[in-house]
C-alpha cells in the first residue's frame, strides 16, 4: 500500500510541476439537445471514435447536417470572444461549439470592446460562430435520438 501511494503521490508532483494535469476522457455526447429558449433541436450521432455526425433541427428550416469533433488544445487557447473554451468541447463545423457549463452560472463574453454576459441555466452552452452574443443554453433531453434523426443520419 505505501509504494502504491508512493507511486500516486510522485504521479501528482510530476503533474502540477509540468503545469498540466493528465485530461480525463470526455463523456459520450450522442442524443438530443434542445435550445433552452425556442423550437430548436441538435442531434449528435457518433462517428467513430471522436467525430460526431450533427443534425441541425430549427422550425421552419429543412433539417441541416454537419459535422463535429473534439477542439484541439491549440483551438481551445485561439477563442478569441472570451477565455479559453472548456475541455471536451465540441466544434460543429461552419456552425459553432457546443461546450459542457455549469448550470446557474454567468457566460461571460468580451466581442468588439463590449462586455455581455447572460446566466446560463442548463448543462450545454451553443456558441455560434461570429456573431457577439450568439450563445444559447442546451439541455440534453435523450441519450437516444428520434426516428426521424436515425433516417437522416443512415442516408450520410
Amino acid at each position: 500500500m505505501k509504494i502504491k501511494h508512493g507511486i500516486v503521490n510522485s504521479l501528482v508532483l510530476i503533474a502540477l510541476l509540468s503545469g498540466t494535469l493528465p485530461l480525463l476522457a470526455c463523456p459520450d455526447m450522442q442524443g438530443t439537445y434542445k435550445v433552452e429558449e425556442g423550437g430548436t433541436q441538435l442531434y449528435l450521432q457518433k462517428d467513430g471514435t471522436e467525430n460526431y455526425k450533427v443534425l441541425l433541427d430549427i422550425p421552419t428550416y429543412p433539417l441541416m447536417a454537419k459535422t463535429a469533433s473534439p477542439i484541439t488544445d491549440k483551438d481551445r487557447k485561439a477563442s478569441f470572444y472570451q477565455m479559453p473554451l472548456p475541455d471536451c468541447t465540441l466544434h460543429i463545423e461552419r456552425f459553432g461549439y457546443l461546450m459542457p457549463f455549469t448550470k446557474g452560472s454567468i457566460y461571460y463574453l468580451h466581442f468588439d470592446s463590449q462586455d455581455y454576459e447572460k446566466t446560463i441555466n442548463t448543462d450545454y452552452v451553443l456558441k455560434y460562430n461570429n456573431t457577439p452574443r450568439g450563445i444559447a443554453g442546451m439541455s440534453r433531453t435523450s441519450t437516444s435520438l428520434p426516428d426521424k434523426a436515425v433516417a437522416e443520419f443512415s442516408k450520410k
